[in-house]
């Protein structure tokens, strides 16, 4: 191609995105396990209390009456 006697660069091919449903479509990232050091419970921690998943959600439901 020319433009004015310079010949310009062959345009380059634009990648394409697999089309949702496709065979080839993969995920935006790859998840990573975590661990006490990284992830959701390096940022909170742990729960401070001694109370057991049963016993919180017991008193949590009182709360509801």
């Amino acid at each position: 191609m020319t433009k004015r006697g310079k010949k310009l660069p062959a345009p380059r091919p634009t990648p394409s995105r697999p089309a949702a449903g496709d065979d080839e479509a993969r995920p935006v990232f790859e998840p990573v396990p975590q661990d006490t050091t990284s992830g959701v419970s390096a940022f909170f921690g742990t729960w401070p209390g001694e109370e057991t998943d049963a016993e919180l959600l017991a008193l949590l439901a009182e709360l509801d009456d």
